[in-house]
Parts: C-alpha cells; structure tokens; sequence
C-alpha cells in the first residue's frame, strides 16, 4: 500500500468534499464575467475543450497509419469522423448548443483563444480532407506542419478556461486536475502520432525524438496524478475510484512503451499492435477524466 503525506490527502479530501458540496447544491452557479455558468457546466467544459487536445493529434495519427497501410479504410474515416466531432464541439464550446449541452462562452480571453482556434482549425480540417482523399505523402507533410500551432492554442483555451472557472466557481485544484488528466488523452495519441511520424514521415529522426519527449511527459504527469505533485499543482487521487482507475492506465501505458520500439523499427504489425494498446489506455484514461469531472 502506497502513502501520501497527510497534508496531500487532507487537502485532495477538503477538495472532494467541496465539490460535493457543489453537487448537492442545485442553487450553486457562478459567473464568469457575466454569464451565468454552474461548476457542473464548468467542469464539463474544461473536459471537452481538453478531449479537443485529443482530436486534434487522434486524426494525425489516424491519417497516419493510413499512409502506413495499418487498416487504412477504418484509419480515414477515424480521422473524419473525429474532424466532425471537433468542428461541432468547437462551434459548442463557444455558442452553446444541444449537442454538449452548454451555455454559450462568455469569458472574453476564452472567446479570443476560441477564435484563433477557428482560424487555425480551417487551414488544418481542408489538409484533413486532402489526405483523407488520397494527397499521400506530400499530405502527410502537410498535416504534421499545421498541426502544432492548433494544439498549442487549443491547449491555451483549456488552460484559459482552468483559470476562469477556477476563480470561486470551482476549486482551483479541481479544475486544475480536469486539465491535466484531460491532457493524458492528448499525449497518448500525440505519441503514436509520432511514432507513425517516425516510421512513416518526412523527418523520421525528429519525430522519434519527439515522441519520446511525448511518452516520458506523460509518464511523469501520471506518476504526479497517481501521488500528487504540490510543484504542478496537481491535487492527490481523492478517492479510491480515482487511484485504481490511475493504476489500470499505468499498466496499460507500460504494456504500450513495451511495443514502442518495435513499431520505430517500421514494424507495420507492431505499429498495429501499438494502436491496439494506444485505444486501450485512451478509453481507460478517458475514465479517469469523467472520474474527476464528477466528483
């Protein structure tokens, strides 16, 4: 049995029982410069614009196996179904709507970051729709070099939406943890889209640096979910459903990292197994988030 420090679990404990609070309470809402918004709507939408993260590197990598010969029929119509799934929540996260649920973004940096997401979005779904239709290669290119800047502003409205909703809506720490498991999925699919990069790409040497950078952040930020890291402030597992379902993504990453370097030796089976476990420890991450948002 693992212990963490008293004043870890103390404060992970006064957090859940916060948030209970929360729950219970049909009248708690907030504002967010202006708008009306509740913690339960608040926490849902730090989670959707972090599952955007994961969109974004999921239809890379789904392109990618593609151009690799891994399923290549089901692996192009991943990468747009995905592309529809981002587009409408995008449209959501700002406006509102039936489909998530939500009230329309009110916070005015949010709305700014949003935007260049739109902008940047437009010139990354018309590459997605080019290699979708066979652009090949020369496609491929094309998508690892619009990609990046589309994560790094999504990941900057998420971490937009942490700060604002954390301002007395939600406990700081709380909205915190909803970004930084959310930004697990990510890297799960940003490091097998690097290693499809690596075997499949134009700048194969790059791209397998990169998705070792990739898997030992992940592997560092799950090990700061699993114990707590005060340094990032990342709260401790604040219940028992929390800290097992952790554990079953640890040993579904290390079953992961253990075909990692078969697939870098253009192994297209082990590149197909690696996906296998990828989709595994994806779903069970994704638990893990839902876990925290519903505390």
């Amino acid at each position: 049995m693992r212990y963490r420090p008293f004043a870890q679990l103390a404060r992970a404990t006064a957090i859940a029982l916060a948030a209970l609070m929360q729950v219970v309470s049909p009248a708690h809402a907030g504002t967010v410069d202006g708008g009306a918004i509740t913690a339960e709507e608040a926490k849902r939408k730090i989670n959707l614009a972090g599952r955007q993260r994961m969109l974004s590197q999921r239809i890379a990598m789904a392109l990618c196996l593609a151009e690799a010969g891994v399923k290549p029929a089901e692996m192009r119509d991943l990468a747009l179904t995905s592309a529809e799934v981002f587009d409408q929540t995008l449209k959501e996260l700002r406006a509102g709507g039936s489909g998530t649920n939500l009230p329309a973004e009110t916070d005015p940096r949010v709305l700014e970051l949003l935007a260049e997401v739109e902008t940047l979005w437009a010139e990354y779904n018309d590459a997605i729709r080019a290699q979708a239709n066979g652009a090949g290669p020369g496609g491929l290119a094309r998508i690892r070099d619009v990609n990046p800047p589309l994560l790094a502003a999504m990941n900057a409205a998420v971490g937009a939406m942490d700060e604002a909703y954390g301002k007395g809506l939600l406990h700081p720490d709380l909205a915190r943890v909803i970004n930084v498991a959310g930004r697990q999925r990510m890297l799960i699919q940003k490091t097998m889209k690097e290693t499809c990069l690596a075997v499949r790409g134009p700048e194969p040497a790059a791209d397998a640096e990169a998705a070792a950078a990739t898997a030992q952040l992940f592997t560092l930020t799950l090990a700061g979910l699993r114990n707590g890291d005060p340094a990032d402030d990342i709260m401790s597992p604040p219940n028992w459903e929390v800290e097992a379902q952790l554990e079953l993504v640890d040993s579904l990453w290390t079953d992961m990292m253990d075909e990692h370097d078969r697939a870098l030796e253009a192994d297209k089976g082990a590149l197909d197994r690696l996906h296998t476990f990828s989709e595994q420890a994806l779903k069970e991450m994704n638990n893990a988030v839902h876990l925290y948002e519903n505390i």
